[in-house]
C-alpha cells in the first residue's frame, strides 16, 4: 500500500483512501472467508428484500506518530465501506479553521469520524462540514 507524503516540503506520512479501498474491494471474498462473515453484496444501494451490508474497516495500529487517510481524516465514506485508522498519537493541530480558532485532530479517537462515515455510507447522511446554502445554489 502506498504511503504518500503531501506536496510542499512538509514531511507527513498518509495512507490513501482509495488505494486502501481498491485493496479492500480485490480481496473482499478473502477477507470475508478469512473473518467468516458476510460482507454482503458488492452492488451500491439496495434491490428488494435484500438486506445491504456496509463493512467496517477500523486499522488500529501501535503508532506514535498520527497516520491519518489522505493526510488529515480519520475517518473516510465510501459507497460501499467506511475506513478508519487510529493510532496512539497525541492530538495534533490541522491546517482546518473555525471560527478563526485552529481545529485539533486526535488520532486516538476516531468514534465521532468513524460514526459519520457509516452514516454516510449507510443512510447518506451528509458530513456535518458540509452545509447547503441558497445563496450558492446557482
Amino acid at each position: 500500500l502506498n504511503m504518500g507524503r503531501p506536496a510542499g516540503g512538509t514531511h507527513r506520512e498518509f495512507l490513501d483512501s482509495k488505494e486502501l479501498r481498491y485493496w479492500l474491494s480485490a480481496f473482499r471474498s478473502r477477507i470475508a472467508d478469512e473473518i467468516e462473515l458476510d460482507l454482503g453484496d458488492r452492488v451500491d444501494g439496495n434491490e428488494g428484500n435484500r438486506v445491504r451490508v456496509v463493512p467496517v474497516f477500523l486499522f488500529d495500529l501501535v503508532r506514535t506518530e498520527a497516520l491519518l487517510l489522505d493526510g488529515s481524516k480519520s475517518a473516510v465514506s465510501f459507497p460501499d465501506m467506511a475506513l478508519a485508522v487510529r493510532t496512539r498519537a497525541p492530538s495534533r493541530l490541522t491546517r482546518f479553521q473555525c471560527g478563526d480558532l485552529p481545529v485539533l485532530t486526535e488520532p486516538a479517537d476516531v468514534h465521532r469520524s468513524l460514526l459519520g462515515a457509516i452514516l454516510t455510507t449507510g443512510w447518506g447522511v451528509a458530513p456535518t462540514h458540509l452545509t447547503y446554502s441558497e445563496a450558492r445554489k446557482g
